[in-house]
């Protein structure tokens, strides 16, 4: 025996899905898998703009990319949802990038470890965020190009956003090398204030000249300063001794921080507008 829903329960059950019971609608649905009829009555009740709108909205969810791990993890702990896009589209926050930086540092510690000291990782490491924010900002960094720059959540403001990001990532990955030191007390953390004071510099003088010039100015400038610690100091000082990573070295890095942070936000207009070399 086949029966049909009425036109008008079709029409609600279309239009007005909450006008109808779980219990009916539950019945309509069934019904509608063998009833060509009905589904006919159905579509006829519904506008075909609406269906087109509809069509349209699955097809995005589908085509949508899914967001990635740093995505994931940046709305865990309450970035909002188109912040944590912009803020994973950074080259460097990607995982072959976050991957690389890991080995490398875990090379660095094996080379400290097999020395029986920490100097080593103490060099390099200020190094290591200093080259991924070179990355995060190179020229054709940004994935939307110009439109990302014209964006409202673009210019200075994503900027910092994306300097916190990849900072932080570079000092977790870092971290996570120190605790693997030979040793671990205060002297593991020498590297910190360099890091943030060479990334900084890089990025302020970055309004002047190419990221990748100012970064790797600042590298040079890190390496000649060790090396001129070591010739022109106590050559018998083992390396996370030298001036640099000790205490002459930290004060410095730190009035680095303070005018570097005050150039970037003298120079803030060459970010906002885009006109980063």
């Amino acid at each position: 025996m086949t029966w049909h829903a009425p036109v008008g329960l079709l029409t609600r059950y279309a239009t007005a899905p909450g006008s109808v019971d779980d219990v009916t609608a539950s019945s309509i649905e069934g019904h509608l898998l063998t009833c060509a009829q009905c589904r006919a009555g159905v579509s006829a009740a519904v506008p075909v703009a609406t269906i087109e709108a509809g069509w349209a909205e699955i097809a995005d969810r589908v085509d949508r990319p899914r967001p990635g791990f740093m995505e994931r993890f940046l709305a865990v702990i309450g970035v909002s949802a188109s912040t944590a896009r912009l803020i994973a589209a950074t080259r460097s926050l990607q995982a072959a990038w976050l991957a690389a930086t890991a080995a490398l540092v875990g090379l660095v510690v094996g080379l400290a470890r097999d020395a029986g000291n920490p100097g080593f990782f103490l060099a390099i490491a200020p190094v290591v965020p200093l080259a991924l924010v070179a990355v995060a900002f190179a020229a054709g960094a940004e994935p939307s190009g110009d439109v990302g720059r014209a964006a409202p959540l673009g210019g200075t403001g994503l900027v910092i956003r994306r300097s916190l990001a990849v900072l932080a990532s570079s000092l977790l990955v870092l971290s996570a090398g120190a605790l693997l030191m030979p040793t671990l007390d205060l002297a593991i953390a020498a590297w910190i204030l360099p890091g943030l004071g060479l990334s900084l510099a890089a990025l302020a003088l970055a309004t002047w000249v190419r990221i990748e010039v100012a970064a790797a100015s600042a590298a040079l400038v890190w390496l000649l300063a060790l090396e001129a610690a070591h010739v022109w100091g106590d050559r018998r000082l083992p390396l996370e001794d030298l001036a640099p990573l000790a205490m002459p070295g930290q004060v410095v890095s730190a009035v680095v921080i303070v005018v570097a942070g005050l150039a970037l936000i003298a120079r803030r207009d060459v970010y906002s507008y885009g006109e980063l070399s």
